[in-house]
């Protein structure tokens, strides 16, 4: 029993570890999201219930389709009941310098229960030839 409960300590320190490092890099660009937030206040004012998932709340914000050929969405941390991230990754844009970006979100359950937006940001990758191969803010040639 103490084993258990020592490992469920060990693994909720881990995952609030690596919440509390992922903190933005200067290569990633802050996005607003204190409007977002209100939007999400709004409808469930007006019933809809899409705010209890983390995936969807973070789809919402960067937006259902995406003009690419794959998106990718991942909660890489698994998160904990009140805080976790997720990033969604749009690879091979239809456009003619940035090949792949990448949002990391970070959301916290509201005291209301439903799922809001601390901080988010936004990175990309280029096309090879077209500039840096990593994310980051820089410039696409």
């Amino acid at each position: 029993m103490r084993l258990a409960l020592l490992c469920i300590f060990i693994v909720a320190a881990a995952i609030l570890s690596i919440l509390a490092v992922a903190e933005l890099t200067t290569d990633e660009r802050a996005m607003p999201v204190a409007e977002f937030n209100r939007h999400i206040a709004e409808v469930l004012q007006a019933g809809e219930n899409w705010m209890g998932s983390p995936r969807a709340v973070a789809l919402s914000f960067v937006g259902e389709d995406c003009d690419c050929g794959k998106r990718t969405v991942a909660n890489p941390a698994g998160g904990s009941a009140s805080q976790t991230m997720v990033i969604v990754t749009d690879e091979g844009a239809h456009d003619d310098s940035i090949d792949t970006t990448r949002y990391r979100i970070f959301l916290s359950m509201s005291q209301a229960g439903y799922w809001k937006i601390d901080r988010a940001s936004q990175s990309w990758s280029c096309w090879p030839g077209r500039g840096h191969q990593h994310f980051s803010t820089a410039l696409c040639g």
